[in-house]
């Protein structure tokens, strides 16, 4: 027969760590959300740098949703359960306590911002040259609805101290999407933008030509088919 006296210390450790988890597992909550934001937001300036290097920024932007999901893993084992009907039943509490509306709907908000994030992180992994490159009124898209989230999530929704830093993470973002015109001076008051970077000032991928993709340079003889050689100016004169 084994004696239950045996087992003390493991449970004695085993409740050292549950403790201890406990203590730990709010504040792992609020600090990984935190630094997702910090990291999220250096990696777009670091993009919009043209001396920084591309990889550099997608490496902090892989971080920064590294940490996000980290945090949403967190808060669902600390302060839902694991129950999407937990969060959202505490999302409509606390939206009502703010603007006097129970809606749950920013639940599924939150959740967007992590697809869209995951969705973002993949197309710049997959293809850095289309991602660069996108149309303007994605780049639109996809900046606006980040930055409604964040002043929603890390300004409205705190309180305290916690509220400067969501102004202190919106403040870096505004400057790392402000408009190129506010920043570049073109050379004259027609070009309100170089033409090498989008409207949020994101450096745009070099296209190679045809002709710098061979590693050949123009011929002379294709010089001349252009009318623009003496050779065609000259036999034209003679005519």
């Amino acid at each position: 027969m084994v004696d239950a006296r045996d087992y003390s210390p493991r449970f004695a450790h085993g409740m050292r760590v549950s403790t201890l988890w406990t203590r730990m597992a709010d504040p792992l909550t609020r600090v990984t959300i935190w630094l997702a934001l910090a990291f999220f937001a250096v990696a777009q300036l670091c993009r919009r740098r043209t001396a920084a290097s591309p990889r550099i920024a997608f490496k902090l932007f892989f971080v920064g949703f590294s940490l996000f999901l980290a945090h949403v893993l967190l808060a669902f084992q600390v302060h839902y359960g694991w129950s999407h009907a937990t969060a959202l039943v505490h999302t409509a509490t606390q939206t009502e306590a703010l603007v006097g509306i129970r809606s749950g709907s920013g639940l599924y908000l939150n959740y967007l911002f992590g697809g869209v994030w995951m969705t973002e992180l993949g197309w710049w992994h997959r293809s850095e040259l289309g991602y660069r490159s996108r149309a303007g009124w994605i780049e639109h898209t996809v900046c606006g609805f980040f930055l409604f989230m964040i002043v929603n999530g890390a300004v409205v929704f705190v309180e305290g101290w916690s509220r400067w830093l969501g102004v202190a993470v919106t403040a870096l973002l505004l400057w790392a999407w402000r408009p190129e015109w506010e920043s570049h001076r073109g050379p004259s008051a027609g070009d309100s933008m170089p033409k090498n970077r989008s409207r949020f000032g994101i450096p745009k991928a070099h296209r190679p030509s045809s002709t710098e993709a061979s590693g050949r340079a123009p011929s002379s003889h294709s010089v001349a088919d252009r009318g623009g050689g003496p050779r065609s100016r000259t036999a034209s004169c003679q005519q």
